[in-house]
């Protein structure tokens, strides 16, 4: 094995050694050809920066960004922007590029040239950019990476531009915006404003208080009618007790007397309040029917008075004393009789009064209660537009 291996290996020098001019004449000629390549073919030097895409450090659950639109779009946006024909020619005269390109080439070719030099590329995926490299290619090194520096600064200040504008854009909108609602807002408050004015004690929160009023008011219109009935009563009583002292006085005096009293005549004060009931309770008997409870309570207080006469006349009274003191019929007795009528028509007139304008309240407070619902649908129309 070892011999057959040995053997092999010379057969090989063999063969190289007879075919010695076909290998180093193509290794010398590529040798030399690379040296004369390497000596006068132009060098070409690429300088290449990395830019950085932060995202927001606010996450947007907390602070909406101003800045809409994608990386690649503001990207794609700047790139047009900084390759247009007016910075790249800043450039080549701020760093003296392509100066023997420039003689007898048309500006519009040179500027072609730099962008085909110049390249953008994105780094990481499709929907998330980490960042992205700026490349230029030229014959200086030094001048290669100031022109890179440059169009990165140029990139960086072109994103700051877009994004100030956008954010100044999206601040003017929320002025404008903020100005256009403060109005509405004004014009809306001074509506319901105007309607809470206009229609005051009418809006839906004052309803309890209306009906509170209003039954109070009909509690109070209740007790002045009862207590007008009373002085009516009383009055009526009044009337009455001296009429029945006329017509007794024009018995006594005898056919064609007077009908003033004569000083110093008594009568029985319980016929007195017999005649009185007994006129009462014809005038009801005139409007009501029998079962009319004020006919049957006076019946029953006729009948107890007409007992008392009785028992009067024989010597007894119902408690056992003796009968009543006679009422001595004088100019005096007169007087007051006369004086309680006046008082009872002053009071009746006073009760009267306050009467209407209670009943005039309630037709206030009622109509006010009527008109919440009406009311209550234009404010909530009115409210509903404030919110």
């Amino acid at each position: 094995m070892k011999q057959d291996n040995e053997q092999l290996l010379r057969d090989y020098i063999g063969i190289l050694w007879r075919q010695k001019i076909w290998i180093v004449i193509p290794t010398v000629a590529g040798i030399l050809v690379s040296i004369f390549l390497a000596l006068y073919l132009p060098k070409i030097y690429r300088s290449t920066t990395l830019i950085l895409v932060e995202a927001q450090k606010v996450p947007e659950e907390y602070v909406k960004s101003a800045v809409s639109g994608t990386v690649e779009g503001r990207l794609s946006t700047i790139q047009q922007q900084i390759l247009s024909r007016s910075l790249l020619q800043k450039i080549i005269d701020r760093f003296d590029l392509y100066q023997r390109e420039q003689k007898g080439t048309a500006v519009e070719e040179i500027i072609e040239r730099m962008r085909g030099n110049i390249e953008v590329k994105t780094v990481g995926t499709r929907n998330n950019i980490d960042a992205f490299s700026i490349s230029y290619e030229g014959k200086d090194p030094e001048t290669v990476m100031k022109v890179t520096n440059e169009l990165a600064s140029l990139f960086i200040e072109e994103n700051l531009k877009i994004r100030e504008q956008l954010v100044e854009g999206t601040s003017e909108f929320l002025d404008n915006e903020l100005n256009s609602l403060k109005t509405v807002l004004e014009e809306q408050e001074n509506k319901i404003g105007e309607f809470k004015r206009a229609y005051m004690g009418e809006l839906p929160q004052q309803l309890e208080p209306n009906l509170r009023a209003l039954d109070r008011f009909q509690a109070d219109l209740q007790s002045i009618q009862l207590a007008k009935k009373m002085a009516e009563d009383r009055k009526l009583m009044v009337e009455k007790t001296i009429e029945i002292m006329k017509r007794q006085m024009a018995g006594v005096n005898g056919p064609g007397a007077q009908q003033d009293l004569t000083p110093g005549t008594t009568f029985s004060p319980l016929m007195v309040k017999l005649a009185q009931k007994r006129e009462l309770l014809a005038n009801l008997q005139m409007e009501y029917k029998e079962s009319y409870p004020d006919i049957i309570m006076l019946k029953r207080e006729i009948q107890e008075i007409e007992n008392q006469i009785g028992l009067t006349e024989s010597g007894d009274s119902l408690d056992g004393e003796k009968s009543g003191k006679a009422i001595e019929l004088t100019p005096g007795y007169l007087a007051d009789l006369q004086k309680q009528l006046r008082d009872a028509e002053i009071e009746l007139r006073g009760l009267r009064n306050r009467e209407k304008a209670i009943e005039k309240q309630i037709k206030v407070y009622e109509h006010r209660v009527e008109n919440v619902p009406a009311r209550e649908q234009i404010l909530l129309t009115l409210v509903r537009d404030y919110d």
